[in-house]
């Protein structure tokens, strides 16, 4: 609407030469909406004033035209911000619903954090009051907001993979990882169990890696080596082998032992006796009857250049194993093992430096040991055949300095 407003009369602006009608609008004595209206000059001293395009009232008051609520709703996971770009709000991020729906205001399509936006939408209320649409988010197959994908996760070696959203990889996908249990694996220290897709498009966590369960690190061997088929991992399923050096021989145990999926080791620990002694499990010690006729001390230093001692029946298994091992050899000989009272009288110690308590365990014949014939400082086995059945098989001392006895050696393994 335009309108005609009498103002106070101005003389005229004569210059030196000519007398020019006053341009009010010109010179802003008008008026009209200092935004939106427009200020049209009708003669001297005379103007009138209209609303800009897409404003309403009568010049002097003017508004935006309105345009009805704004007619697309919020896509899944997106937005609408709306604004007016011209105002110094412009920047400002408003929704469709808090924004007035007025002549010039544009709402833009926006996607959430961690969704791509596939559709470009831009909505103006234009200055007749309807709202432009230039495209339909809603169309059949139309995503507009689409989750970030993330790379593509596979099931680790020897274990499995459950992802919550199908396994598309895409943002806030959550996947689980395990490993294969009854075939013996795990993951490992650094491996993440769950992992979450990332509004950046990135997984939280480490990779899944399952390894074989662990089994009890092993060594080589006393006097023999192992080889390992893993790199001695020491886990499932790893295999080693075991071998003796030149001199021994594979005496108890496995050749070959495997990590298994419970944890343990399949087979025995590999023992390696030298050529020519027998190993007992209990003590875990090889022992050899010699058929060989020796004082003590030169028994003991070929026990010594075997890397061991004379033997040292402890306990009734052990001598037992003796007893049976020199009437093998022979049983009509006397045997000497490691035990002396050479350092005092009546304390017997075996040939490691133990000494021989009252309360352990003791094979002495009747009335034995005596030291009949003094300095009988060193210990025997009598032999099987005794004509006096209750000293057969016991121990007896005796002269070290004696010749005429076999002996027993025992080497560690």
């Amino acid at each position: 609407m335009a309108s005609t407003v009498p103002l106070p009369l101005l003389k005229p602006n004569w210059d030196s030469l000519n007398c020019v009608p006053s341009d009010f609008c010109q010179l802003g004595l008008h008026d009209c909406h200092p935004e939106h209206g427009v200020c049209s000059l009708t003669g001297h001293q005379a103007f009138s004033c209209r609303c800009r395009v897409g404003k309403v009232g009568d010049g002097t008051h003017c508004e935006r035209t309105s345009c009805p609520d704004f007619p697309v709703a919020e896509p899944q996971n997106g937005f609408f911000s709306c604004s007016i770009p011209t105002s110094s709000a412009a920047n400002t991020c408003q929704s469709a619903n808090s924004t007035e729906p007025e002549y010039e205001v544009v709402c833009v399509l926006h996607c959430n954090h961690g969704y791509d936006r596939l559709i470009y939408a831009e909505y103006s209320c234009r200055h007749d009051g309807n709202w432009t649409i230039p495209v339909d988010i809603y169309s059949a197959g139309s995503t507009p907001c689409l989750a970030v994908k993330c790379p593509d996760l596979s099931c680790p070696l020897h274990g499995r993979m459950t992802c919550d959203s199908g396994s598309y990889f895409r943002y806030p996908e959550i996947c689980s990882f395990a490993c294969d249990v009854n075939p013996g694996y795990e993951l490992t220290p650094t491996s993440s169990s769950v992992r979450h897709c990332q509004a950046d498009a990135t997984w939280s966590g480490n990779d899944a890696e399952c390894i074989g369960v662990w089994c009890p690190a092993l060594s080589s061997p006393t006097n023999g080596r192992m080889s390992c088929n893993s790199g001695y991992s020491f886990r499932y399923p790893e295999t080693c082998t075991f071998r003796c050096n030149h001199g021994y021989h594979l005496s108890a145990g496995s050749t070959s032992r495997t990590c298994q999926a419970d944890g343990k080791w399949s087979g025995r620990a590999a023992r390696c006796c030298p050529d020519g002694y027998n190993y007992y499990r209990r003590s875990q010690f090889c022992y050899r009857a010699f058929n060989q006729r020796k004082n003590y001390n030169d028994a003991a230093a070929t026990c010594s250049s075997d890397g061991g001692t004379l033997a040292m029946p402890r306990n009734a298994g052990i001598n037992a194993f003796l007893v049976d091992l020199k009437n093998a050899m022979d049983n009509t000989a006397l045997f000497w093992f490691g035990l002396t009272d050479r350092a005092t009288e009546g304390s017997w110690v075996w040939a490691d430096g133990v000494e021989l308590a009252n309360e352990h365990f003791k094979q002495w014949g009747p009335r034995q040991p005596d030291n009949a014939h003094d300095n009988e400082n060193c210990a025997h086995y009598w032999q099987r055949n005794h004509e006096q059945v209750e000293r057969r098989n016991r121990w007896n001392d005796l002269l070290c300095s004696e010749t005429f006895l076999k002996f027993i050696c025992q080497v560690g393994t």
